[in-house]
């Protein structure tokens, strides 16, 4: 078994190295459309998770929930996902608009081994989230800010 790489073995500030992907379509109540998507932000270091609601896997809403994760977190030094074609655009933009010094990896398509640090993450959300809400409906707008909590109310 090979040696983990320095990202998930250094110490570091929360989010330094941070890898991304989306957890899944949520059925919501909501008049324009049905459904909202969970952008799942992964610490290496910590293993801690960042959650943010957008409303399509587009590159410009991957984009402002970016832009909210760097604003409560701080800027990382380095970006890790899949090769979607939402995060390959958005790299581009990220790292000429957002991130001067941050490199953007992306896994290399025939390796989703390397993305199961995030994978697991997504899985615990989701049955977290079910577990805890199986039976109610929320708007975008109430999941985005039940997903900002820092405690339970």
């Amino acid at each position: 078994m090979g040696d983990l790489p320095k990202e998930r073995t250094s110490y570091s500030r929360p989010f330094t190295y941070t890898g991304v992907d989306f957890a899944g379509r949520l059925e919501v109540k909501n008049y324009t459309g049905r459904v909202c998507l969970i952008c799942l932000f992964v610490c290496f270091s910590t293993k801690a998770i960042h959650l943010e609601a957008t409303s399509n896997l587009t590159t410009e809403k991957f984009l402002a929930a970016f832009s909210h994760f760097i604003a409560r977190r701080g800027y990382p030094q380095q970006m890790h996902s899949d090769n979607e074609k939402n995060f390959v655009r958005a790299g581009k933009v990220i790292s000429t608009d957002f991130l001067e010094a941050t490199r953007d990896c992306f896994n290399p398509p025939d390796a989703p081994h390397i993305d199961g640090l995030w994978v697991a993450g997504v899985k615990s959300f989701k049955a977290l989230f079910y577990k805890a809400t199986s039976t109610i409906k929320y708007t975008c707008e109430e999941l985005s800010t039940l997903l900002s909590k820092t405690k339970p109310a």
